[in-house]
């Protein structure tokens, strides 16, 4: 009797259990058509999203130096962090340019970064043998290359546009009428910070004194810069403007030591003494088209072979006044409109920078360049 009782029991389990079952496909059924029959989806799991490795190759000048380092910034912050993993690679020497870039490709990393124009020929001679790879040289300059291959893209920043700001800064400031100027070698690249500096100056006032050197490839550029700024301030130039690289510490230095002033280009603004004497940089803001590229390559919409120019008006380059007790005291509200009026002429084209020396003396004859 007991064995027949279980049975029943059981039976009567299986019955409830299969119309709970039946009860809740139902349920279940009319979620799916009230909700208008769309797909419930989850995000997906961290090891279901497909990551590209994205590489960074410095120059000599390691993943300190301020390009390097703003690169390397925008690589890993951004809507794309969780898509990429960035990895970088520091030559000890130019020799190690070629070694770095195969390194890179030899790790699977399919889009690499390139941070300055010198590394150019190494990115042409890689790019050629692994075209499924994508590069970018960040700071391109047109004269050291030929046509780009299909996946090779060069950004120029026109940065003269904005030292050419600073030029504005820079006459409206001057207490001797006297500045100084210290660049790389004399190549048009560079003459394009020469001549747009003298544009902005002389757009102010054509009477301003400007010294001119060229700095010329020394051990040390910045020792070697801060002796002849300490030569320009004692000739009564009582503001430089630094375009050549390290030369720009040389120069801070120096104009800190004799509490004067300096101009930089992508100066580190971050603090320290230094930051004291420096006037105003130029700078470029690398986020904007390190995160567009990066966009166009997970849409697969990367496409080569071109150059791409970004200035002023796309906000890629601006002006940046430091808040320190110098810049403060000597630039008037009246210099800062002078540098938003100029800022707005150069967006909508109605000022024309020159950036030759030809273009500069058709407008200003008297002057003698870089002397």
């Amino acid at each position: 009797m007991q064995k027949e009782k279980e049975k029943i029991d059981f039976k009567f389990i299986v019955i409830i259990g299969a119309a709970a079952i039946i009860t809740a496909a139902v349920i279940i059924t009319l979620i799916i058509i009230f909700s208008g029959g769309s797909e419930i989806k989850s995000e997906p799991e961290p090891d279901e999203i497909q990551i590209i490795n994205v590489g960074l190759l410095t120059t000599t000048d390691g993943i300190k130096s301020n390009a390097a380092a703003k690169i390397l910034s925008a690589l890993k912050d951004g809507e794309f962090s969780k898509y990429i993993k960035v990895d970088y690679f520091e030559p000890f020497a130019i020799e190690d340019y070629l070694p770095g870039l195969e390194s890179l490709a030899r790790t699977g990393h399919t889009l690499i970064f390139c941070a300055g124009a010198e590394l150019t020929e190494a990115v042409l001679t890689q790019a050629v043998q692994n075209s499924d790879i994508c590069y970018v040289i960040m700071g391109y300059i047109p004269e050291t290359a030929g046509e780009l291959p299909e996946n090779v893209i060069g950004v120029i920043y026109d940065v003269y546009e904005a030292v050419y700001l600073t030029g504005i800064i820079a006459a409206n400031t001057t207490r001797t009428n006297k500045l100084g100027i210290i660049i790389g070698e004399n190549t048009p690249e560079q003459n394009k910070y020469a001549t747009a500096f003298y544009a902005g100056v002389l757009s102010e006032n054509p009477e301003i004194e400007i010294s001119g050197f060229y700095m010329t490839s020394f051990p040390d550029s910045a020792n070697f810069a801060q002796s002849i700024a300490n030569q320009m301030y004692s000739d009564r130039n009582d503001i430089i403007f630094s375009g050549a690289g390290k030369a720009d510490i040389g120069v801070a230095v120096s104009a800190y030591s004799k509490n004067l002033y300096a101009i930089c280009i992508d100066f580190d603004l971050s603090g320290g003494d230094m930051l004291e004497s420096i006037l105003v940089s130029a700078v470029i803001d690398y986020n904007i088209i390190t995160h567009d590229l990066i966009r166009k390559y997970l849409g697969k919409e990367f496409n080569g072979g071109k150059i791409i120019q970004r200035g002023i008006k796309e906000g890629d380059v601006d002006i940046i006044i430091p808040d320190n007790e110098a810049a403060n005291q000597i630039i008037s509200e009246n210099t800062i409109n002078k540098t938003e009026t100029a800022k707005q002429k150069i967006i909508d084209g109605s000022v024309k920078i020159p950036d030759n020396e030809t273009d500069l003396l058709k407008a200003f004859p008297e002057i003698n360049f870089m002397k």
